[in-house]
């Protein structure tokens, strides 16, 4: 008897997960002027809850949620998001990651890492952190 419950249940999670889709197509980080473009499109969005951007600076420890995605397009729209906050601080590297969360169990899972190089010179760094000030 227990042999087959242990089946049933192994079945019912199997399904549960493929119900859930949740398959990340393509994740981007790119440099546009001097602004890090984050791009991704989902392939199967069933089961998403919401997105975060994280950013690492100058490493690829340490990820920082700095944006949140509640309202989901659909499956295959394209999601950008503009880093404007990266001309208040020194670091040239910077790394990214998008982390999907799903309704099941609260689970989440992460796109691959791509980082970006940003030259900003003194000035550009001076008037980010003038910016900021005053958000």
């Amino acid at each position: 008897m227990k042999k087959h419950y242990y089946i049933a249940s192994i079945l019912v999670l199997l399904l549960s997960v493929a119900a859930i889709g949740a398959q990340l197509q393509s994740f981007r980080a790119y440099i546009n002027g001097s602004w890090p473009v984050i791009t991704w499109q989902m392939a199967d969005e069933r089961g998403v809850t919401r997105y975060a951007i994280e950013r690492s600076m100058g490493n690829q420890d340490n990820f920082l949620e700095i944006a949140t995605f509640n309202n989901l397009l659909g499956n295959g729209e394209t999601y950008t998001y503009i880093d404007h906050d990266v001309l208040k601080a020194s670091a040239t590297t910077y790394y990214y990651r998008l982390r999907i969360d799903t309704s099941y169990g609260g689970n989440q899972s992460y796109s691959p890492v791509r980082s970006v190089e940003v030259n900003n010179n003194l000035v550009q760094q001076t008037w980010g952190s003038l910016k900021a000030l005053f958000r």
